[in-house]
């Protein structure tokens, strides 16, 4: 979703139509897991999966840093598993921020981004109405503040 959204703002005015982008755990890098793929089973690796190569051309065309406006927010996990390493989520231009780097106690998988509660509480204070901040550590606790 993360790296189709910088291809959306970059290629598809999205520039001009989002406010605020916000990644999860996207291999904004690539990640190790495609490179496996497209080397040991091409086969079963399509387009999609080669392009998050780590140095894929199709990666090295998104723009870096990334376009502001939109306010970018990459959230990411360093107990991911399948974007590796998990820094590849990391993102230029924007704000860059693992989950762990304000929560440490917080143990969240890549697939989990989505359905955590403290990365939910993280991405509904990005999208709020004031300038989007760094996710603050009042985040962590159950009642978010």
């Amino acid at each position: 979703g993360g790296v189709v959204a910088r291809l959306w703002v970059q290629e598809y005015d999205g520039v001009h139509k989002a406010r605020r982008v916000i990644t999860l755990g996207s291999p904004h890098h690539g990640t190790q897991l495609a490179l496996a793929g497209s080397v040991f089973a091409p086969d079963a690796c399509p387009v999609a999966c080669q392009q998050l190569t780590p140095g894929s051309r199709f990666l090295a065309d998104l723009q870096t840093p990334v376009p502001e406006p939109p306010s970018w927010l990459a959230l990411w996990t360093t107990q991911d598993r399948t974007v590796t390493p998990p820094a590849s989520a990391g993102l230029e231009g924007g704000l860059s921020v693992s989950v762990q780097s304000v929560c440490p106690d917080v143990q969240v998988a890549h697939s989990a981004l989505p359905t955590d509660p403290v990365v939910t509480r993280m991405v509904l204070a990005a999208i709020g109405p004031g300038p989007m901040l760094p996710p603050a550590p009042g985040l962590c606790s159950p009642s978010g503040g």
